[in-house]
């Protein structure tokens, strides 16, 4: 992740120069399973070395696209292709969540309306996320 961080700390001065895009889109490779993403190791939870790997590579693709993290609420679309008919809707979710994090959006928190469909597609499996700043008249 080192290497990832340092080439977008690298392009901040071009990042800065640009205004905050009100839509930001990327298509990504179907996350690990939510069963192999975490790991128990000296009772505490660690994301294991496949999500390490999953995370930079969304990192990565953001890096290439352009993408950067909005600084402020977020809406998040994301339309799962799967490979197969197993995996549940709400697994995907939670890992994408959790790549995205950093890269769409500073921090998880910053979410205030998530929306989610599932499709088939054994020929090509992927997902398509959505990022949208939210404007609030409120907080």
């Amino acid at each position: 992740m080192n290497n990832a961080n340092a080439y977008l700390d690298g392009c901040a001065a071009f990042y800065a120069a640009r205004p905050e895009p009100a839509v930001q889109s990327l298509v990504l490779p179907l996350p690990v399973s939510a069963n192999r993403y975490w790991r128990n190791y000296r009772r505490r939870t660690v994301v294991s070395a496949e999500a390490k790997d999953y995370k930079m590579a969304v990192c990565l693709q953001a890096s290439h696209l352009g993408v950067r993290p909005f600084a402020g609420p977020v809406a998040v679309y994301l339309r799962v292709y799967r490979a197969r008919r197993t995996g549940d809707l709400d697994n995907f979710v939670k890992v994408l969540l959790d790549a995205l994090c950093g890269v769409g959006y500073v921090d998880d928190k910053q979410i205030i309306e998530l929306h989610s469909w599932r499709y088939d597609d054994p020929r090509n499996p992927r997902v398509e996320v959505e990022i949208r700043r939210v404007e609030t008249s409120h907080d």
